[in-house]
């Protein structure tokens, strides 16, 4: 018998998260320091996309030579870990897979596999606080750090077009294969009871819900319960969740692990639209739903084969909950 540790009950947590983050900053010459670093306080911190802009800021990866990439790359999986860093990775070597399906050129300055920017804001300013951000097509992660802890690491966002390569030496390449593939096979586990609950139309949404706003949207609490589930759905209900919130970071698992605890998992729901075919051409949503978290797949575009991806924080997205923590911590 194989045991699963969903969320794993001890958690070391990395010795510096900070000295990562400087040893990255001492890389950087004078005029890369001034691109990247802002006050925690700048709003840039908490303006977040991941559609092709001009007006990023911060400094563009492209620009780091191979030292200054690979200090980025170890404060990545300082404050993340192995899956994200992988996910940066993956998505800039997308985006040339997606050039070169469109016969752009090799240097196009659209799919631009350069074209990804970092921001830190905050180091080093005197109270232990501060944040990095990643973002560029298709990708947009955001992390604080509190007291060399990871307070918060959503919106977390992972996109992909196509979701499925249908042509070329990457035929056949899904960048969000696990994303698909344990939503469908726990849509798949359902009985014909749960699934009248679980799928809620036939329609599919164009976009996720939770793209646009600041602070993250609940709709509605449809679909099917938690505790409608048997022993073995809810196992792979579990991992579904896991596996978001190991791709936001795997050093606050343990941190989410208590919140859904306390608040209990019998407050989450799962919600599918649209088809229950998975393959290019057929349009599908899920998201899975508590008070406090939202998880959305949508693939839509380009008729089913454009995903996007999001796991949010309704109460600490960019670390909201830091104005609480603050007053807690000086009313005692």
């Amino acid at each position: 018998m194989i045991i699963i540790a969903f969320f794993s009950s001890t958690l070391v947590y990395a010795q510096s998260f900070t000295s990562k983050a400087n040893a990255f900053v001492e890389s950087l010459s004078a005029d890369q320091k001034k691109e990247m670093l802002r006050p925690f306080s700048d709003t840039q911190r908490t303006n977040w996309d991941f559609v092709p802009r001009e007006d990023r800021t911060g400094i563009r990866i492209g620009n780091l030579s191979p030292v200054q990439l690979d200090k980025f790359y170890n404060l990545v999986q300082a404050t993340a870990g192995d899956v994200t860093l992988e996910k940066i990775k993956n998505v800039r070597k997308h985006e040339a897979i997606l050039r070169s399906i469109e016969n752009r050129p090799i240097d196009d300055k659209y799919r631009d596999t350069t074209k990804y920017f970092i921001q830190l804001f905050g180091l080093n300013d005197g109270d232990k606080t501060w944040g990095w951000k990643f973002e560029g097509h298709h990708i947009c992660i955001n992390y604080v750090i509190k007291d060399e802890k990871v307070f918060s690491a959503t919106p977390n966002v992972h996109c992909s077009n196509p979701a499925v390569v249908l042509k070329g030496v990457q035929e056949g390449f899904v960048l969000l294969k696990p994303e698909r593939d344990m939503a469908k096979t726990f849509l798949e586990g359902l009985t014909a009871e749960q699934k009248t609950k679980a799928v809620v139309s036939t329609e599919t949404p164009k976009e996720i819900i939770n793209y646009k706003p600041r602070k993250a949207v609940l709709d509605n609490f449809s679909g099917l319960n938690f505790n409608q589930l048997s022993a073995a759905q809810k196992i792979k209900f579990k991992e579904l969740v896991h596996l978001y919130v190991v791709r936001a970071s795997k050093f606050f698992v343990k941190d989410i692990e208590d919140r859904i605890a306390k608040a209990g998992w019998d407050k989450w729901n799962f919600v599918w639209m649209g088809s229950e075919e998975v393959t290019p051409g057929h349009t599908h949503y899920y998201r899975l739903q508590s008070p406090e978290f939202i998880i959305e797949y949508d693939n839509f575009q380009n008729n089913g084969n454009h995903v996007h991806s999001i796991f949010r924080d309704v109460k600490n997205d960019f670390g909201d909950a830091l104005a609480e923590h603050y007053d807690k911590e000086h009313k005692n």
